[in-house]
């Protein structure tokens, strides 16, 4: 999977998550306000998000 996420990242559809902290709007998955990161994010960036 990282070699995809890394591809994914070289032709710019999607970036790492920068914060320290998800909020609850951003991870719908844990039921409280703020999360701290464990694990790699990412996020689409705008061209990623023009072919949706």
């Amino acid at each position: 999977m990282r070699h995809l996420y890394r591809a994914l990242r070289l032709v710019g559809l999607v970036s790492e998550y920068e914060g320290s902290t998800i909020k609850a709007s951003d991870r719908k998955l844990k039921p409280k306000d703020e999360t701290h990161r464990k694990h790699t994010y990412y996020v689409t960036t705008d061209r990623g998000d023009e072919g949706l």
